[in-house]
């Protein structure tokens, strides 16, 4: 794959999505927080455009705004039952805010026209090529420029860990984005290449996690390809019966000797987990209504309890599970909001893609997004909701025009 020509003759919002793609794999791998930062600068950009202040007030009100509202609304009224009243309010407010954001970038994938489109492709290649190299030195090397830059903190374990997993996490995530891109300069072969490519080098890296992540969102991709609106009415059931029973899930396990045994016997990466979530359960079982509030998670009595030594606590700031902290802090009124989010998910990307091809890579997107969150970070996290927002808004810059009526 050899690197493209720049050229100057991007628009305003090209120039600022260019600049997304070739700015993601440093910041995802160095200083995953940055892409917040990334994100809100972007739209700020972008709000510059008075094509794109012209719509925001009517995007806004898009379905999408709807689907959300009832978990925002909800989400606000377990501020007041918080352990942390005021923190749980900032932390409502940026997620608010992430929503706004989200809106814009989307905006502003909207307004490129085909030859926009078409020079944007070339730093979809130039994005892809960093983010492969970049995280392949780091995988094979263990985290070397990592270490280098941030030292050891001196607990005695594999720190690099922490700091190199999220990298591999954001790549799971856009990799489908990034291959499509490259598929639109390259053609097909170079963008299934660019998948391929990205998922050796998540291979290479520690997280299982991750590794799943990109599978699944190679697969869901196909499945939606041949699928079509089948699979994504089968998508949404899975997902809504996810959130809705997940917690009972985990309380059935035991019944299963062979598999309850195989959690406990398992790394002590999955133990860690499964430890985790039965705690969680438990701790749902006694508000199972209302949960403890919005961000409670850091303050559930008995959290701090070692299950693996020093660093082992048995809720280690969150669930690990983004439908077991629903459950957690907003409780079956909240899990029945995320459900009905869940469920539209699919058929708003949808009607958000404007064609089939396009949905298919938001599908995989969104598949790759929902097995980290429920494995690894706190669905509330604004790095990780950043994250999503970043594969939505690559994912439409890159698809072929929308079509003549228009996109929803």
């Amino acid at each position: 794959m050899t690197l493209p020509d720049v050229t100057p003759s991007l628009s305003r919002a090209s120039k600022i999505l260019a600049a997304v793609m070739c700015l993601v794999p440093p910041i995802a791998v160095y200083a995953s927080k940055g892409t917040v930062v990334l994100a809100s600068l972007a739209a700020a950009g972008l709000l510059t455009s008075p094509a794109v202040r012209a719509t925001l007030r009517a995007a806004l009100l898009a379905p999408v705004v709807w689907a959300i509202a009832p978990l925002m609304v909800w989400g606000l009224a377990a501020v007041l039952w918080s352990p942390n009243p005021g923190g749980a309010l900032g932390l409502w407010v940026a997620i608010a805010a992430l929503i706004v954001i989200a809106r814009i970038l989307v905006l502003g994938a909207d307004l490129l026209d085909p030859t926009d489109r078409q020079d944007v492709a070339k730093f979809f290649v130039i994005g892809a090529v960093l983010f492969i190299a970049i995280l392949a030195a780091e995988n094979i090397g263990d985290g070397v420029i990592i270490k280098l830059l941030k030292g050891s903190r001196g607990k005695g374990i594999d720190d690099y860990l922490a700091w190199i997993n999220p990298g591999n996490s954001v790549l799971a995530v856009l990799a489908l984005p990034f291959a499509a891109g490259v598929a639109r300069r390259g053609g097909p072969r170079a963008g299934t290449g660019a998948f391929l490519a990205a998922l050796a080098v998540v291979a290479l890296g520690p997280s299982t996690t991750a590794v799943l992540a990109a599978m699944a969102a190679g697969v869901t991709f196909l499945l939606t390809l041949g699928g079509r609106r089948v699979f994504l009415i089968f998508m949404a059931v899975v997902l809504a019966l996810g959130q809705l029973s997940m917690p009972t899930l985990i309380e059935q396990v035991p019944n299963w000797e062979g598999l309850h045994q195989a959690l406990l016997d398992g790394p002590a990466s999955l133990v860690h987990r499964w430890k985790i979530w039965e705690f969680v359960a438990g701790r749902i079982a006694e508000h199972p209504l209302v949960g403890w509030g919005l961000d409670a998670s850091r303050a559930i009595p008995g959290a701090n309890s070692n299950v693996f030594g020093e660093y082992g606590e048995i809720l280690p700031l969150h669930p690990h599970s983004g439908f077991l902290q629903i459950w957690l802090e907003l409780g079956g009124i909240g899990a029945v909001a995320a459900a009905v989010l869940m469920a539209s998910a699919p058929f708003l990307l949808h009607g958000a893609a404007g064609n089939w091809p396009t949905t298919a890579i938001l599908a995989g997107t969104l598949a790759a997004y929902m097995v980290v969150g429920q494995l690894s970070y706190g669905i509330w996290q604004n790095w990780w909701i950043a994250t999503g927002i970043l594969g939505l808004t690559l994912a439409l810059a890159g698809r072929d025009a929308p079509p003549s009526e228009g996109t929803p």
